[in-house]
């Protein structure tokens, strides 16, 4: 299965990076982009309808692990709590002090709610010259999908809580 990880992990990156070079797709709350878009013609995402995507996208290069993947991803056509939650409950989860791998999922409580919930969803990618972890995401401020490094400092790592592990997932999910 390391082979298909890393491809599933590898595509999942690499289908964020085209949402982001994408100058068509752009931000909107709520938005969910579904299969069988081609990554060109994603015109709207949000964080949560941008990683579904890119999972169910990413699933679909994974030669053996497609359906199994497919019928895993169902649970991510939500939002980033339930994401969150969808992990968590498959126990794909990894805490805020876990160590991510490439294509990992980061979940953020960027919000004020009672009780915190998670609000936010991007995916880890790898971590800068400087060890700052960079993320890809779509960002409600920048109004597409970004890059982000994140300051150890800064917003994002104070509001970072927990990661989801995609491949782990599809392995709970398909057996």
């Amino acid at each position: 299965m390391l082979g298909e990880e890393w491809k599933f992990r590898k595509a999942l990156i690499e289908v964020m990076s085209c949402l982001a070079h994408n100058p068509a797709a752009v931000y909107r709350r709520g938005a969910k982009p579904h299969l069988p878009t081609a990554c060109q013609k994603v015109g709207e995402a949000d964080c949560s309808g941008a990683t579904a995507y890119a999972n169910d996208a990413s699933a679909c290069f994974v030669s053996g692990v497609q359906a199994a993947a497919l019928v895993a991803m169902q649970g991510l056509q939500t939002n980033a709590n339930g994401q969150a939650n969808y992990y968590k409950t498959n126990g794909a989860w990894i805490p805020r002090d876990g160590s991510p791998r490439p294509g990992d999922l980061m979940f953020f409580i960027t919000g004020r709610s009672i009780p915190p919930v998670v609000d936010h969803v991007g995916v880890y990618v790898s971590t800068s010259a400087n060890g700052w972890p960079v993320m890809i995401h779509a960002e409600g401020r920048a109004g597409r999908v970004i890059f982000t490094r994140m300051d150890p400092a800064g917003y994002y790592t104070r509001k970072l809580a927990g990661y989801g592990n995609a491949s782990l997932l599809v392995l709970r999910v398909r057996h």
